[in-house]
């Protein structure tokens, strides 16, 4: 389910290059998937509002300094790699590449990041850091939520006194789902999930983020390892992070 802003700049439709899949997998293999993340292996790191845990390359770009979550190149190995590919169901990797996604040389699958979003947490506006390549690919679980789109401008959030909160794209991220974007939903737009305690749905009825409510994403990325940096790329001059209640980042 797709909505715009009441001063949506441009056409009414979504970027070029997005592409969503309902129902990507069946709510049995969403247990298998869940039961892998949570299980005796589970390694989520709490180190910003939202607890993450890695599977291959360990490389996420934050507002805040969190070596932990950001090594690069000259970081030891230990900390560059996270818990191996293969403990993941072993049908999900093919099944993402059997879209024609990730096929190109050296564009493969090296790092597979779930984030845990709890209550009302949410990810600031952002544009995918270039180490991420070119294709973003995020699987659904648990709990609906609403993804926002905005133009970017030279590949940058707009500063924030040019932003208008009501020119966007929002995506219905819907539990099994898997949402891909390349090409200009990729480079050209930011992406964000806000701190709205609403969630509209298909149906029309409307979900309430409440103290229960638990979203579990996995995206799938060929991290680019020579492009890794410990700061991020994507802030137009005199940009403010994005900040959550109660957060260290």
């Amino acid at each position: 389910m797709t909505q715009f802003g009441s001063r949506l700049q441009g056409p009414k439709q979504v970027p070029a290059g997005l592409r969503y899949c309902t129902n990507f997998i069946t709510r049995e293999e969403e247990s298998e998937v869940l039961q892998v993340l949570d299980g005796p292996g589970a390694a989520w790191m709490r180190k910003i509002r939202r607890a993450q845990q890695f599977f291959g390359v360990v490389y996420y770009q934050t507002s805040q300094a969190v070596p932990e979550l950001q090594p690069t190149t000259s970081s030891s190995q230990e900390a560059q790699e996270g818990r191996s590919l293969n403990e993941l169901p072993e049908w999900l990797l093919p099944r993402v590449r059997s879209l024609g996604l990730f096929s190109q040389p050296g564009q493969g699958i090296n790092q597979v990041l779930a984030n845990e979003y709890l209550e009302d947490s949410g990810i600031g506006s952002h544009v995918e850091d270039p180490a991420a390549g070119p294709t973003i690919v995020t699987l659904s679980l648990l709990q609906p939520v609403q993804l926002t789109l905005q133009a970017a401008e030279n590949g940058r959030p707009r500063h924030r006194d040019a932003r208008d909160p009501e020119d966007y794209v929002k995506i219905l991220l819907e539990p099994l789902s898997l949402l891909v974007l390349e090409g200009p939903s990729r480079l050209n737009f930011t992406h964000a999930i806000r701190q709205s305690k609403r969630v509209p749905l298909r149906d029309g009825r409307v979900l309430r983020r409440e103290k229960n409510f638990r979203r579990v994403s996995l995206t799938f990325r060929g991290i680019v390892s020579d492009r890794r940096s410990a700061t991020r790329s994507d802030f137009p001059e005199g940009y403010q992070t994005y900040s959550v209640r109660g957060a260290s980042g």
